[in-house]
């Protein structure tokens, strides 16, 4: 692999190495530390025996738990959505507060 000259600034998120002939990558406790602030407040949600919509589900979360700052909701994928709150208020009453129900079905909320 050539060695490019800004390959060091690299160095300080990442190492690429190969382990017994299998490229590994090993990212730094900067990068960790970064992903763990990202996802301090964020939940994953599953709305049981019933598929909702990307709108329905956003519009139904938001009307139910009032946020005070606005959620970030992203698909991802087999009907589990990701919630990203930037309140820590917010975060924690979903979290303490509810059996959450919509359409007649349990919203499952996981950390």
């Amino acid at each position: 692999m050539p060695i490019h000259r800004r390959s060091w600034m690299w160095s300080l998120y990442f190492m690429m190495e190969l382990v017994e002939g299998i490229p590994s990558i090993t990212f730094s406790n900067l990068v960790h530390k970064f992903i763990e602030r990202k996802m301090a407040r964020t939940i994953i949600v599953k709305l049981l025996c019933r598929k909702i919509c990307f709108n329905a589900l956003f519009n139904k979360v938001t009307t139910l738990w009032s946020p005070r700052q606005p959620l970030q909701l992203k698909d991802l994928e087999n009907d589990y959505y990701l919630i990203w709150f930037q309140d820590e208020r917010d975060f924690n009453k979903v979290l303490v507060g509810g059996t959450w129900v919509i359409f007649g079905q349990y919203l499952i909320v996981h950390p």
